[in-house]
């Protein structure tokens, strides 16, 4: 069975008889319906909507909440919770007991996994918060993430640069759209209503190996998105998809680099990448 741990992801556990009503006036998801089955992905914004933090979120029981996130991230967003909770009921730890992996297979009958919701029900992929004795294949998983088009910050984006439409979190229960306010809600409202949002994640093919780290995808000379993850000849990127359809109907070359690539999008998101018409290449 596939399986990896997450050594660069930490878990911080928030509880306390306000809890529930803190959350969900603060982050994207609804935190009334959580499922104690699955972690859901969610966002703290910026007031200009933009993601100051992604993470999953999770729930063991009334007003018990457990964040999966970045190790690096910890105590900066533990600095942001006390910012905004104030004198409410609500208590912020890091449990020593939780140990993140994840594995991605059809037989987790035995293992008691939570359904990550970022991937489609095809993929089979759970988190697991407890020591297993199950072997660690590195670095396997992101070749789930590229194949199903699952961007995390600090490898496909960085924070305080995107909008949770950039990262499909439109389509994939992040967002809650008709719960009530919480931070940037405005901005990603205005942006649902109007079908505003301009960039997608989007898979990038080529036929040699690409290189790691973040670099530029160009056509004609212009900057159209940023590649991220990349295993071997397939990565992450997000793009401009106007300037992309704009590039296709011109017949122009996509290129990272002096490499001509292939732009395409996950399969589970079907047609809905398309926020906007197709545009001149500005």
């Amino acid at each position: 069975m596939p399986h990896q741990y997450l050594r660069h992801r930490s878990v911080i556990r928030l509880h306390g008889e306000d809890t529930t009503s803190f959350l969900q006036n603060l982050v994207t998801a609804n935190i009334e319906n959580l499922d104690r089955n699955s972690v859901t992905p969610c966002a703290l914004l910026t007031p200009q909507g933009k993601i100051a933090f992604d993470f999953l979120i999770g729930t063991t029981g009334h007003n018990d909440f457990f964040i999966d996130i970045r190790e690096d991230l910890v105590e900066t967003f533990k600095k942001r919770i006390q910012l905004y909770k104030l004198r409410a009921d609500v208590f912020v730890e890091d449990p020593n007991e939780y140990q993140v992996s994840v594995i991605w297979s059809e037989d987790v009958e035995n293992i008691s996994g939570l359904k990550d919701l970022r991937f489609p029900d095809e993929a089979d992929v759970y988190r697991l918060y407890e020591p297993t004795s199950l072997e660690s294949v590195e670095g396997s998983f992101d070749e789930q993430r590229v194949r199903y088009g699952v961007a995390e910050s600090g490898s496909d984006f960085e924070l305080n640069d995107i909008f949770p439409h950039d990262i499909y979190y439109d389509l994939n229960n992040a967002i809650d759209f008709k719960k009530g306010c919480y931070v940037g809600q405005e901005v990603i409202s205005r942006m649902q209503h109007r079908g505003s949002a301009r960039k997608r994640v989007c898979v990038v093919s080529a036929d040699n190996e690409l290189q790691n780290g973040e670099q530029n995808i160009t056509t004609a000379g212009k900057t159209i998105g940023q590649l991220g993850t990349v295993i071997n000849t397939n990565g992450l990127g997000i793009i401009r998809v106007d300037r992309l359809l704009s590039a296709q109907e011109s017949n122009e070359d996509i290129l990272v680099g002096n490499t001509k690539v292939l732009v395409s999008f996950p399969k589970w998101v079907g047609d809905r990448y398309i926020p906007v018409k197709v545009e001149p290449v500005i």
